[in-house]
C-alpha cells in the first residue's frame, strides 16, 4: 500500500507540493517504481500541519490527476482511498482542485478530512466553487467520513449545502437477493487492482478477491467489521477471510455501487465551523433525512485498524447528534440548539416507527416484502423499509406519521423554525437567503400572467386552465356553391334511369356504369407513433400571448434566476400563486402585521420557505 506520510518532513507550501507531486508522478511508467505501483495502486496521502496553501495543493492535484487517470493494459496504477489536508492553510481557491481530485477518485475515495483549514464562503464566486465542490460527491460510493470541522463556512455554506442536498436521489437500502447474499458472507480480503468495470454507466472501483488466507499477504488487506450491539455501541473486530468458494467482482462493485453521494455518507463532521441561527435553520432539514450511520456503515467498506477505526469510535460517544456532527460548536444560540434537537427527535421517532413496521413485517412472514434487505446487526430496523418509507414523506413539514398526521415533536419542529426564520426577515430581510430573494423576485414577475376571459367565451376553470373555443365561436359559415348546373333535358321517348353509385337502374334491371373495375382504394398509412403520443392538447391557451402554464414557468424562471434555486414545483407555486386573486386578500389580511410576517406568510403560503428535499 502507498502509504504517502509528509507530516514530519521539514518543508512547507509550494516546495512540498512539488516534492508531492513527484512521488505521486514516478509510479506513471516507464519509472523504476511503476511495476511496485501496478501490483499496489492503493494510495493513502497525508500531508497534515505543513501549511501546504493553494499553491502546493495544485502542484499535488495536477500529479494525482495524471496518476489517477493513467490506465494501461495491466490496469491503473493509483488509487486514492485517503487524502488527509488538516490544518494545511487551504481557502476557496483550493475548493476546485480538490473537486477534480474527488471527481476522478469517486470510487475509491474512503476518507476526506479538510479540518483546521481556512475555508470560508462568502462571495458569489466563492459559493459557485463550494457548490461545484459539493457536487463533486455526486458520485462517491464507498466514502466513509468527511471532516471539514475547524473551518468558518459561514451561512451561505450551510445554505449551499441544504441546496445541494435536498437534490440528491434518497439512499435506497434494497438490494436485489444476489447483493444480499453478497453482503451477508462474513468478509473479504481486497487485493490488486486488474480489470476495469462499470456499474449503472460510470466506472466504478476494480478489486479481485482473495479466496484463501494464503491469498492475503498482507494483514492491513484484511477487512474490519464494524459490528453493533443491541444497546447501539459499537465495537470492531477482525473479519476472517473465507475457506474456500470466491465472489463474483460484479456484485462487489454493483454492492457499493447502490447509494451515492452526500446523503451515503455516514459522517459529516461540521463542529467548530461557525454555525448561527440560519446556520442550524439550514442543517435541520438535512439532519431529518439523513440515515443513521449504523445503517449507512452497510454500504462502505470496513475501516481499517488504526486512526481511521478510531475516528469512528469517537463520533460513536456522542449521542446528541448521530451521523453529522455538529457539536460543539460555540456560536450556537438556545434557539439553534432546540431546533437541531428537535430535528434528531423527530429522526428517532421516524426510525423508531420504522422498528415497529420491520418487526411486524418480522412477525408476519406472508407480509414481508421479498426486496427487504437484512437486518442492521442487532439495532431491529430494516434499511430497506426506512428507505421506502422515506418516500413517502414530506421534509419541508416533518410529517412522519403513519396517516399524515404531525406528531407533538414535528410541529414544535415546525414552531421552532417558523421563530428562527421569522428573526432572520426582521434582522436581515429576504436578501439573506437566496431561495426567498428569487421566489419573492419570481412572484413580482409573475404578477402579470393571469387569464384573458373574453365575453363571448365561457371559463372552462379557475386560474390557468385551458379554455377551448367552441366551434361556433370560430365564425366558419358554410360555403354555397357560386353557380348552380341546370338540368339536362331528356327525350319523353327515352327510358327512365336512376343512379346507384357505380351502378343505375334500367328498366327494372341494374346495369354497372361502365365495364371497366373501380380504380383501387389505398390504404390510409398506419399513424406514426410521435402523434399517437402526443396528447390533444389545445395550442393556444387563456393565458398571454396564448402560452401554455409551463412556458410562463420557465419564462419566469428564467428571468428571476430560479432554474438552479427552486425546484420545478415550487417556480410552479409560485407562479400560480401570482395568478390567483384570491391570494391578494389573503396578503391584504396581514397588512397590519410587521413587514417580516407579512413576507414570512407570503413565503409559507407559496412553500418556499425552506429548499425541497427530494424524496
Amino acid at each position: 500500500m502507498g502509504k504517502l506520510n509528509y507530516t514530519k518532513r521539514k518543508i512547507e507550501g509550494l516546495k512540498l507540493g512539488q516534492v508531492v507531486a513527484k512521488d505521486l508522478l514516478k509510479r506513471i511508467p516507464p519509472s523504476i517504481t511503476s511495476k511496485a505501483a501496478i501490483r499496489d495502486p492503493v494510495i493513502d496521502l497525508d500531508a497534515s500541519g505543513r501549511a501546504l496553501t493553494s499553491e502546493g495543493l495544485f502542484e499535488i492535484a495536477s500529479a494525482l490527476v495524471k496518476s489517477i487517470k493513467y490506465e494501461d493494459d495491466n490496469g491503473k496504477i493509483a488509487r486514492l482511498e485517503e487524502l488527509c489536508l488538516r490544518d494545511s492553510q487551504l481557502d476557496t481557491r483550493s475548493l476546485p482542485h480538490l473537486a477534480r481530485i474527488i471527481t476522478l477518485a469517486a470510487h475509491d475515495l474512503r476518507d476526506l478530512d479538510l479540518s483546521e483549514n481556512l475555508i470560508k464562503i462568502t462571495t458569489d464566486d466563492e459559493v459557485a466553487a463550494w457548490e461545484d465542490f459539493l457536487n463533486s460527491f455526486s458520485n462517491c460510493c464507498v466514502l466513509r467520513r468527511i471532516d471539514l470541522s475547524g473551518n468558518a463556512l459561514g451561512s451561505r455554506a450551510f445554505e449551499v449545502l441544504a441546496r445541494v442536498y435536498g437534490k440528491e436521489d434518497p439512499v435506497d437500502f434494497a438490494l436485489t437477493p444476489d447483493m444480499d447474499a453478497y453482503l451477508e458472507k462474513p468478509t473479504m480480503g481486497l487485493g490488486g487492482i486488474n480489470q476495469a468495470g462499470t456499474v449503472l454507466g460510470s466506472p466504478v472501483r476494480k478489486f479481485s478477491i482473495a479466496s484463501s488466507v494464503e491469498k492475503i499477504e498482507d494483514a492491513e488487506n484484511v477487512s474490519l467489521a464494524a459490528v453493533y450491539q443491541k444497546d447501539g455501541s459499537r465495537h470492531v473486530e477482525p473479519r476472517t477471510p473465507e475457506k474456500s468458494g470466491s465472489v463474483n467482482q460484479t456484485e462487489v462493485l454493483q454492492a457499493y455501487a447502490t447509494t451515492r453521494g452526500l446523503r451515503s455518507v455516514p459522517y459529516l463532521i461540521l463542529s467548530q465551523t461557525a454555525m448561527t441561527e440560519i446556520c442550524a435553520l439550514y442543517l435541520s432539514y438535512i439532519v431529518v433525512c439523513h440515515n443513521r450511520p449504523e445503517q449507512l456503515l452497510t454500504r462502505v467498506p470496513a475501516a481499517k485498524a488504526g486512526p481511521p477505526t478510531q475516528h469512528l469510535l469517537a463520533y460513536d460517544k456522542e449521542t446528541r447528534c448521530r451521523g453529522i456532527i455538529y457539536l460543539p460548536n460555540a456560536q450556537l444560540g438556545t434557539a439553534a440548539i432546540k431546533v437541531l434537537d428537535l430535528s434528531e427527535a423527530v429522526r428517532e421517532g421516524l426510525f423508531d416507527d420504522l422498528d415497529l413496521e420491520a418487526n411486524s413485517e418480522e412477525a408476519s412472514p406472508s407480509l414481508k416484502s421479498v426486496n427487504t434487505t437484512r437486518k442492521v446487526s442487532d439495532t431491529r430496523s430494516s434499511p430497506a423499509v426506512a428507505g421506502r418509507r422515506r418516500s413517502t414523506l414530506s421534509v419541508g413539514s416533518t410529517d412522519h406519521g403513519r396517516h399524515g398526521n404531525k406528531s407533538g415533536i414535528s410541529i414544535e419542529l415546525d414552531r421552532a423554525r417558523s421563530r428562527i426564520q421569522g428573526n432572520i426577515l426582521e434582522e436581515d430581510g429576504p436578501r439573506s437567503n437566496n431561495l426567498w430573494r428569487v421566489a419573492l423576485r419570481m412572484l413580482t414577475l409573475s404578477r402579470n400572467i393571469r387569464p384573458v376571459i373574453e365575453k363571448n367565451q365561457l371559463a372552462t376553470g379557475a386560474g390557468c386552465l385551458d379554455n377551448v373555443k367552441s366551434p361556433n365561436s370560430l365564425n366558419i359559415t358554410s360555403r354555397r356553391p357560386s353557380s348552380t348546373t341546370p338540368l339536362a333535358t331528356r327525350s319523353p321517348n327515352q327510358p327512365m334511369t336512376t343512379s346507384f353509385g357505380q351502378w343505375r337502374l334500367d328498366n327494372s334491371r341494374l346495369v354497372p356504369l361502365t365495364t371497366s373495375k373501380p380504380p383501387p382504394i389505398k390504404p390510409s398509412p398506419p399513424p406514426s407513433p410521435l402523434s399517437s403520443s402526443v396528447p390533444e392538447v389545445p395550442y393556444r391557451t387563456s393565458l398571454p400571448c396564448g402560452f401554455h402554464e409551463e412556458v410562463w414557468r420557465r419564462i419566469m424562471a428564467i428571468a428571476a434566476g430560479a432554474e438552479e434555486v427552486m425546484s420545478e414545483a415550487q417556480q410552479r407555486s409560485v407562479l400560480r400563486w401570482a395568478m390567483d386573486k384570491g391570494t391578494l386578500c389573503k396578503e391584504r389580511e396581514s397588512l397590519g402585521l410587521k413587514d417580516s410576517a407579512q413576507i414570512w406568510k407570503v413565503l409559507e403560503g407559496m412553500g418556499c420557505l425552506a429548499y425541497e428535499m427530494k424524496l
